[in-house]
């Protein structure tokens, strides 16, 4: 579980600002009102990432996934979480950050606060002991803006 204060570090602030295009959310209002539809708790990793930042054209050099936005241009992780609980039948609590292309995605439960790397070919062992691969939103997103590929997968 993340801890109280959730603010974005600086070292993850600078990770993103290293971005190219439009990175600082203008629609603050319009992404609390998507998280707050999704659960996701005010206050949190998640929550406090997305009313600061907007994910335009995030480049990684540890991962293939596309990264979604809530709101920007389109709400994109309401469109993929509501794939994943409809289609796949994951339960409610994880929300898909990221496309659903390729029969995977990353996932961020709202109890936990971590985030999962799931595959669709191991649906019922994720089912049944989902193991996170990140701790919280913040660390997967060090690892997803990392500049070396010392991390990759």
């Amino acid at each position: 579980m993340s801890s109280q204060n959730s603010a974005v570090s600086a070292s993850l602030r600078s990770l993103v600002l290293m971005q190219k295009g439009q990175v600082l959310r203008t629609a603050k209002d319009v992404a609390h009102l998507e998280l707050i539809s999704l659960g996701v708790r005010e206050g949190g990793e998640l929550h406090s990432f997305f009313t600061e930042f907007q994910i335009g054209f995030f480049r990684s050099q540890t991962s293939d996934e596309e990264l979604s936005d809530i709101c920007e241009p389109t709400p994109e992780i309401a469109t993929g979480t509501s794939f994943v609980h409809d289609v796949w039948v994951l339960p409610q609590e994880f929300i898909c950050i990221t496309s659903v292309q390729g029969e995977g995605c990353y996932l961020y439960s709202n109890i936990t606060e971590a985030v999962y790397d799931f595959s669709l070919a191991d649906r019922v062992s994720f089912i049944e002991n989902p193991q996170p691969r990140w701790g919280s939103f913040f660390e997967f997103m060090h690892w997803y803006l990392a500049p070396d590929v010392e991390n990759a997968r």
